[in-house]
């Protein structure tokens, strides 16, 4: 009997070659306007920010290559929305998985 893959299966076993480490693509940012304001005020009750979903974490990994440092941000978001569109369903499931474990 075919037994389901959890999430954490799927991405410990890729063989997929990311550009950054997982656990950082997987991590809330820091380094934005609005973590800083956060820390500063050290507020206990502010709401989560919202969980990355998978183009946003292809984004972000894609988005650190070599090939697209010094690019506008806008071209480099359409240029990546393209590779995005012709990814394999496995790619495509890979990212599905992480946004999933982002949630958590």
């Amino acid at each position: 009997m075919f037994q389901p893959r959890t999430d954490e299966e799927i991405v410990n076993s890729t063989n997929y070659n990311f550009t950054l480490d997982i656990s950082s693509l997987l991590s809330n940012s820091t380094i934005t306007r609005r973590s800083k304001r956060l820390q500063r005020s050290n507020l206990r009750n502010t709401p989560r920010p919202r969980p990355q979903n998978s183009f946003t974490l292809y984004r972000r990994n894609m988005a650190a290559r070599s090939e697209f440092v010094g690019l506008k941000s806008s071209l480099k978001s359409k240029r990546i929305a393209d590779l995005w569109r012709n990814e394999t369903t496995e790619v495509r499931d890979l990212f599905n998985a992480m946004a999933r474990l982002a949630s958590r």
